[in-house]
Parts: structure tokens; C-alpha cells; sequence
């Protein structure tokens, strides 16, 4: 009976050290920009809980995971909807991609209607205690006919920031050519 027991513990073990594991891994693409979203994008597996923060080129990967099982795999990311995939793991290695779109306040368009209606801003990269302006800052304003504009404890993707900057950039450079660049504040985001 001893020798029962210990055969069936034995078989047990055995069936358990060699189940086949499975891996979940895929990429993270923001479809306005074709690029990881900027501020990182966190992918979790709720039961048990696993979570991987996407590298810069928006891959990810969770690994000795249950071959067989049903996992939710779910995409959280500053400025982006949440998005949760099930999936069950059929193969060892399965992919599971998550393509997200931003929706931009501040994008090319905006930056167009502003040219046109004579809102111009540059957008800073600000904070909780955002910079004053001084008088330098004020007659450069006037000077360009446009505002500084900080938004403060309010997240916006820095996607958006970007387009909507460089397109302001582009209509001063075709304006004003380089004058305008050597007296700008240095926390206007993307100058460089």
C-alpha cells in the first residue's frame, strides 16, 4: 500500500513538473502615430494577476502561463480607453496585439483653426506649478501674435501635443523664418 502511494505521489508530481506552459506577448501601437502611446501603456492578466509595462517599441510578454486556461488580457494607458481581450491559450505562444486611437483636443486640425482664427498658442510642458510669464515672454507674445499656453495638472497626451506644436511651428518658420526661435521659451515641448 506504502509503495501505492508513493507511485501515485511520484505520478502526480511527475504530470504536474511536466504540464506544458503557455506565453502571452504582443504589442501595444498607437494608430494616429503608428508608435507605442508615449506615456507607456500597462498590460495586465487579471487571475492571477501578472502586469508588464510595454517597452518603447510597445512589446510585451507573459510567460509560465497555463496552457488551456482563458486569460483576460487588458490594456491600460494615459489617454486611451481601457481595452481587455479574452483570449484562451490553444499554443505555447499566443499574440495578442492591441491597436488604440487617442482622441486629440490639440492635433493638426486645431492647430489649423487656430492659424486661421488667430488663437495661436505653444503648448509648454508644464506641471502642477507652471511658470509665470515674464515681460519677455509677454512681448514675445505680442510680437508673434500668439499665447503660451500651459495646462496646468491636466493630462494631455503628449500625441497630441505634438502634432498640434509642429504644425504651429511649421506656419512661424514659414512666417517669421528662424526669429521667432532664438527668443522662445525653452519649455515649449518639441522645439528640437
Amino acid at each position: 500500500m506504502k509503495k501505492l502511494i508513493i507511485l501515485i505521489i511520484f505520478f502526480l508530481v511527475s504530470l504536474n513538473c511536466y504540464s506544458q506552459v503557455a506565453t502571452i506577448k504582443g504589442k501595444v501601437i498607437c494608430t494616429n502615430t503608428g508608435k507605442t502611446p508615449s506615456d507607456g501603456a500597462c498590460v495586465i492578466i487579471k487571475h492571477p494577476l501578472h502586469g508588464d509595462i510595454a517597452d518603447s517599441l510597445g512589446n510585451y510578454e507573459f510567460s509560465n502561463l497555463e496552457l488551456g486556461k482563458m486569460y483576460d488580457v487588458e490594456l491600460l494607458a494615459f489617454g486611451y480607453d481601457s481595452v481587455i481581450k479574452r483570449v484562451k491559450l490553444e499554443d505555447t505562444i499566443t499574440v495578442v496585439n492591441f491597436e488604440v486611437e487617442i482622441e486629440c483636443e490639440y492635433n493638426k486640425q486645431k492647430a489649423l483653426a487656430d492659424i486661421k482664427n488667430k488663437e495661436i498658442k505653444l503648448l509648454l510642458s508644464g506641471g502642477i506649478a507652471p511658470r509665470g510669464n515674464t515681460k519677455l515672454d509677454i512681448r514675445f507674445e505680442k510680437k508673434f501674435k500668439l499665447d503660451y499656453y500651459d495646462f496646468g495638472c491636466n493630462y494631455v497626451p503628449y500625441e497630441c501635443l505634438e502634432e498640434y506644436n509642429k504644425t504651429i511651428f511649421d506656419y512661424l518658420d514659414k512666417t517669421y523664418g528662424n526669429k521667432w526661435r532664438e527668443k522662445v521659451r525653452k519649455d515649449v515641448i518639441f522645439l528640437n
